[in-house]
């Protein structure tokens, strides 16, 4: 896993923990799953349902981010240059069809 997609992973997540601790904190909106009015409780259990599907849906999207592949980096010389190119090549990214479409 790239760095890149550690980074956002983590601060997905991080950010879906924080919302729900403001949500269910008493100090902030109490929320509470068994108690309280018949709105607060659901409200909590929306808050639930979303913070799952948000959880799951974000993660796999974020999972499923094709990573892009910087070949241009490190090439310094010819022979740096041909290498990038037998890997282009091997990986299949060189001839694909959506190269040719303008």
């Amino acid at each position: 896993m790239s760095p890149k997609k550690r980074k956002q992973l983590i601060l997905f997540n991080s950010v879906i923990v924080i919302v729900d601790i403001a949500l269910f904190s008493k100090a902030f909106l109490g929320l509470s799953l068994f108690t309280g009015t018949a709105l607060a409780v659901s409200l909590a259990w929306t808050a639930v349902a979303g913070s799952v599907f948000v959880f799951f849906k974000g993660n796999s999207l974020i999972l499923a981010q094709k990573e892009t592949r910087f070949l241009l980096q490190g090439i310094g010389s010819l022979n740096d240059c041909i290498r990038v190119f037998q890997e282009a090549i091997h990986n299949g990214d060189v001839f694909d069809e959506n190269i040719l479409k303008k």
